[in-house]
């Protein structure tokens, strides 16, 4: 009996195991369709391979918010409805399993995976695993590469992926980079793309003159060395021909205008002859560029396939035709493809000497009256803002991490503030190149963002700082130190100063605690009086029309030697006794100059800074405050191209915006401060503190003047004797400092530069 009962098992189990394997796909597809390379459609080596790629660029903000986007709100504004788009795509994919389609933006993806019943879960999740629904790039949104820093760069990439990694497993995860809409790349970009294992990258906007070149020149796809420093650095990058957008005459979105592909064998609209014999030419053409027998052909653009059946539809019949000619000795092949399978088909083709690059791809410019250099300044309030929240983070996530008990709100907080960096790293969003209602609501994300991780660091701290229930501290933060104004310090007697350092290395800084005037004692956790003094708040500053605030002055202390990822508490009283704070006034000085042991800032007779000393050698430093008067123009051609958030263009060269400036000196033992005053609307704070080695300037500027219907654009200038042979150094997205330099192609452009 025994032994009949384990072969009676044995069968029982190999029924069971063959039932399962033949379980129909949720998609409904017979084929053994693999995601990755495994998956991908084979090319034909005697044939142009012509790789079609459907996807759709979803901006996370722009000139609609987030949600507006995603709920296609505010159609008067922009027909685009995000979830239209997802709903849209899978149902199209099912219809014919050669399809496929790729998404980016993980923060979209993220939303309406979320919506969806366990059943069309199970299908998508199908669709990803078939390498069907394929995800590129894959971070939260599509970041820019100039006025990010590099650890928001990471945060949001590791976001992005953590949710495909934890929704769809080793097939959600992304194998290229696709950065097609950032105005200019970053070696530091490709640095990073490497670093995560990606295997190639593709970019969508290349300056119209380095364009135009590497058409010529078959340097449209090169090996990037994205670092000096880091071996194996390389990194396949590929330039898309049409940007991202599809090529003339191939737009088949209910948002275009091209003719579909008309087929009706009575119809006297059919084109099949004329629309086949455009898209021939067009790969053709194409093909001159390329250095492999495989071409990439994005078929999308912003908010496409809201109507997937109209693209796929007439993708369907541009496959038929045009591969119907390799019957008539036609030697083009076309398929639907995926970025991903396209880094396959050229890594396997016959071996190819590619050119190389080893620099930035800045700055980009369009035209040659738009080089797309005014979002490095754009919206500076927010682009301040967004660095707080980055970091506002770090602390977040390592006190949520350290905290020696773990409470349940912790996890969803964090997620709060990460969902908005993520967002806030959109190429239209730290470029401050949305519009005025966006910009509104992300400063609403951010904020909340910031309220509900500080539950997190309240709770953490009161357990790091021995809790008891009858002296638990309500911990808060300086919403509005911008404009020197905190409410806590202002209204109360006796304040906690904790400093949290998040860095892996000790750190001294100098804090500055708006008060109200009077006589405050600064006590470290010892006890001991720690010396310091009440600085004048600038008046440019408590002028200000929003500023709310009773704050005079600033209580200037030096917190020192905070542990690496530790804190250090100081004590805040508003006492009158001997050791109380210095008071520094504000004064009128001759021969104006600032310092400490190791340097000496300098003014001369106009409140301007003249020079610098240095270990005992004087050198040449000026400063002061320029602007340039906006181009104005209806954009209709170059040569009415205005000046704006996204391009920089002067319509004339630049002027003063003051001869003389006026000052006033404040001198302490802990910091010496020169308030400059330029007009109605630019001032500025020059100072250095006792024992460091550097000048810090602090600047105001605004409300910008514009009732005569001229744009302002305001510089700062800065000449020195640095002979630099024109090489400047750059912070490479705050990672390394490194040196480059531009070379313009013609006379023309360098007067716009």
């Amino acid at each position: 009996m025994g032994n009949e009962n384990r072969i009676y098992l044995s069968v029982v189990l190999y029924v069971l195991c063959f039932l399962a394997s033949v379980r129909p796909s949720p998609t409904g597809s017979k084929h053994a369709f693999r995601c990755g390379y495994e998956g991908c459609p084979e090319v034909k080596e005697n044939m142009l391979n012509v790789h079609l790629v459907a996807h759709t660029h979803d901006d996370v903000g722009w000139l609609k918010t987030v949600d507006q986007y995603y709920y296609g709100s505010r159609s008067n504004i922009q027909k685009a409805g995000v979830q239209y788009i997802l709903d849209s795509v899978v149902q199209e994919l099912l219809k014919d399993p050669t399809r496929r389609f790729i998404f980016v933006e993980s923060a979209f993806m993220q939303k309406w995976y979320s919506e969806q019943s366990s059943e069309m879960r199970k299908i998508v999740r199908a669709l990803v695993d078939e390498g069907r629904l394929e995800f590129i790039g894959g971070a939260w949104s599509m970041n820019d590469e100039a006025a990010v820093h590099y650890q928001s760069v990471i945060d949001q990439f590791t976001w992005g992926l953590r949710f495909l990694n934890d929704t769809f497993g080793e097939c959600g995860r992304p194998r290229a980079g696709w950065q097609i809409d950032p105005f200019g790349h970053a070696r530091e970009q490709g640095s990073l793309f490497v670093q995560m294992g990606y295997d190639g990258l593709f970019q969508g906007r290349l300056d119209f003159q380095d364009k135009n070149n590497r058409i010529a020149q078959q340097a449209m796809e090169m090996m990037w060395k994205t670092s000096d420093s880091l071996e194996g650095s390389e990194l396949f990058t590929s330039g898309l021909y049409y940007i991202y957008a599809p090529p003339p005459g191939f737009c088949f979105d209910v948002l275009c205008n091209d003719d579909p592909i008309i087929d009706g064998p009575y119809s006297s609209d059919n084109n099949v002859k004329e629309k086949i014999d455009l898209f021939l030419d067009t790969v053709h053409n194409m093909s001159k560029t390329f250095l492999t027998n495989n071409i990439i052909l994005t078929m999308g653009e912003d908010f496409h396939y809201q109507d997937a059946n109209m693209w796929f539809k007439n993708l369907d019949k541009l496959i038929k035709y045009t591969n119907a000619r390799q019957s008539e000795g036609s030697l083009v092949n076309v398929f639907y493809s995926t970025p991903t399978c396209y880094l396959k088909a050229v890594h396997d083709a016959p071996q190819v000497e590619w050119p190389t690059k080893s620099d930035d791809f800045f700055p980009y410019a369009s035209d040659p009256t738009a080089f797309w250099t005014g979002y490095y300044t754009s919206r500076p309030t927010q682009k301040r803002y967004e660095r707080e929240g980055n970091h506002f983070l770090q602390v977040c996530k390592q006190l949520s991490a350290i905290a020696p008990t773990k409470e349940d709100f912790y996890e969803p907080h964090l997620t709060v503030l990460r969902d908005v960096m993520g967002v806030m790293q959109h190429h239209d969003a730290i470029t401050g190149t949305e519009k005025q209602h966006v910009a509104d609501d992300y400063a609403r994300m951010l904020y909340e963002g910031f309220e509900t991780c500080s539950a997190n660091t309240r709770s953490v701290l009161n357990q790091l700082a021995g809790e008891r229930d009858s002296i638990a501290l309500d911990w808060t933060y300086c919403k509005q130190a911008n404009v020197s104004a905190c409410e806590v310090t202002e209204n109360s007697d006796n304040v906690v100063v904790l400093l949290y350092n998040p860095l892996g290395h000790s750190s001294d800084d100098f804090v500055r605690l708006p008060v109200k005037e009077g006589s405050y004692v600064v006590r470290n956790d010892r006890g001991q009086t720690v010396p310091s003094t009440l600085i004048p708040i600038p008046s440019s500053v408590i002028d200000l029309p929003f500023r709310e605030s009773g704050a005079t002055h600033e209580l200037v202390f030096h917190g020192q030697q905070i542990a690496p990822v530790g804190y250090r508490s100081y004590y805040v009283s508003k006492e009158e006794s001997e050791t109380s704070s210095a008071h520094a006034e504000l004064r009128q000085e001759e021969n104006v100059s600032i310092g400490n042991e190791y340097l000496t800032v300098h003014f001369d007779e106009n409140g301007l800074m003249s020079s610098i000393t240095v270990n005992g050698e004087t050198h040449p430093l000026k400063q002061n405050f320029l602007y340039y008067e906006g181009a104005l123009g209806n954009n209709e051609e170059f040569r009415n191209r205005s000046s704006g958030a996204y391009i920089f263009r002067p319509n004339g060269t630049e002027k003063i915006v003051t001869d003389v400036v006026a000052t006033q000196v404040v001198k302490s033992d802990l910091v010496q401060e020169v308030h400059q005053i330029f007009n109605e609307w630019i001032s500025q704070v020059i100072r250095v503190y006792a024992g460091q080695e550097h000048v810090e300037l602090e600047w105001l500027v605004g409300p910008i003047p514009i009732e005569d219907g001229i744009g302002k654009e305001i510089i700062s200038r800065f000449e020195s004797d640095i002979k630099s042979q024109g090489a400047f150094w750059t912070d490479s997205n705050g990672q390394t400092g490194r040196t480059d330099s531009w070379q313009l192609l013609s006379r023309h452009n360098q007067d716009h530069h």
